[in-house]
């Protein structure tokens, strides 16, 4: 058996080093398709929502409520500088309005937990205004910062 020679582990070393940030840090390719299907899922979730509330089906309203919040509480990720290239419908205001829409963002965050505590503590009589309020969030967003 041979033992690889010292210029061998340099070279692999080196390789390796140089693979580390392209696979630490994802392309804004990749932020904006991941992004993208963050907001599909957003939008499968308020349909749920939606459904759900007509039914009184509290647990539905509830989970899926806990995945606009999550999404909504590291969205702002999703949007790093550069991310502004290719097929997206992220307008510019999201970068020279950062802290709108950040302060958006953890509205939508603030509206879906709301809406998760009306589902989990059983308050159908606020169910609709608790959508409202989320759906409110939304609109307001996509009116300020979406093309």
């Amino acid at each position: 058996m041979t033992r690889p020679t010292l210029a061998v582990i340099f070279s692999s070393l080196v390789l390796t080093a140089a693979t580390l940030p392209a696979a630490t840090f994802p392309a804004a390719a990749d932020v904006v398709e991941t992004r993208k299907q963050e907001f599909r899922n957003n939008v499968t979730a308020i349909k749920a929502i939606r459904a759900a509330i007509g039914e009184d089906d509290l647990a539905t309203i509830a989970s899926n409520a806990d995945i606009i919040a999550s999404w909504s509480a590291r969205m702002t990720e999703y949007f790093p500088e550069g991310s502004d290239q290719g097929k997206t419908n992220a307008r510019a205001e999201i970068w020279s309005n950062w802290e709108g829409f950040t302060a958006a963002a953890r509205d939508a965050e603030e509206a879906a937990t709301k809406l998760a505590a009306l589902a989990r503590n059983g308050e159908i009589a606020q169910m609709n205004a608790g959508f409202g309020a989320l759906a409110g969030t939304c609109k307001s967003c996509h009116m300020s910062f979406k093309n």
